[in-house]
């Protein structure tokens, strides 16, 4: 069996462990390059992932991913793997490893996750992250043939750049920003009517109003026909009494028969 019809049939096992892996786990995994948003804004923060299924046990590994540094940072590349050696620079996150024996486990599968961040200034537009290095592999008996244990499907990843992030994400803002809004007008107390300081400008004034108030009543024609009618019942009850008094005084004149 040749070396091509060898590494066909192992990538044909790994490919095969790996749909075995993820029936049993419950959940898609992506075989090869990955980000966990692919529609970002400036400023925004995602994860960039490579992950390797389940595969035999390496000795060696050589990755890396390149990317457009004019748009994009590098927060965090730590892989942890044994052997290995990781760096990120100039638009690329890389990482390789050599092992005399087979260290590198493989059999749960693998991933490698960087942290990244969109530059502020980063002009809008589709970016292509790219996969263009890949290989785990271990050395045969002859001591100089390498046999790869990995070929990834996805080698590449577009990421959209814009002034907004990802769609969804703003409606859901802009609706708990509504929502935050009319609770704020449901819930906001009631703002008592400020005191009103009296000055002594303004006491003068109320009353002066009331002086004012005072002369009209008595200057109105209702106030003067009320004076008319008590000056006649005055006039009435004077003569009453007058009429009275005289009587009284003739029945104490008349003569005594």
């Amino acid at each position: 069996m040749n070396l091509i019809m060898k590494k066909a049939l192992i990538a044909a096992a790994a490919v095969a462990a790996f749909g075995t892996f993820t029936a049993a786990a419950g959940a898609e995994q992506v075989n090869g390059i990955s980000v966990s948003d692919s529609v970002l804004g400036q400023g925004s923060e995602f994860t960039l992932e490579i992950s390797v299924p389940p595969a035999e046990n390496a000795d060696t590994a050589s990755v890396k991913a390149v990317f457009d540094e004019q748009a994009f940072e590098v927060l965090e590349w730590k892989p942890v793997i044994s052997g290995g050696f990781a760096n990120a620079q100039n638009g690329r996150i890389a990482l390789s490893a050599a092992n005399v024996e087979r260290n590198i486990d493989l059999s749960e599968g693998l991933t490698l996750t960087a942290k990244m961040r969109v530059k502020d200034d980063a002009p809008e537009g589709d970016y292509v992250f790219e996969l263009n290095k890949h290989s785990f592999s271990y050395v045969l008996e002859d001591g100089f043939t390498f046999e790869e244990v990995w070929l990834p499907e996805i080698t590449n990843v577009t990421v959209t750049v814009g002034a907004l992030s990802r769609t969804e994400a703003s409606e859901e803002q802009t609706a708990a920003a509504a929502a935050v809004t009319e609770q704020t007008e449901t819930t906001s107390p009631v703002t008592a009517p400020a005191e009103t300081e009296i000055t002594e400008a303004d006491t003068s004034a109320d009353q002066t109003i009331a002086v004012t108030e005072q002369n009209a009543a008595v200057n109105s024609p209702d106030s003067g026909i009320n004076t008319v009618a008590v000056a006649i019942v005055a006039v009435l009850a004077v003569a009453v009494v007058a009429i009275l008094a005289a009587v009284i005084v003739l029945i104490l004149k008349k003569p005594r028969k």
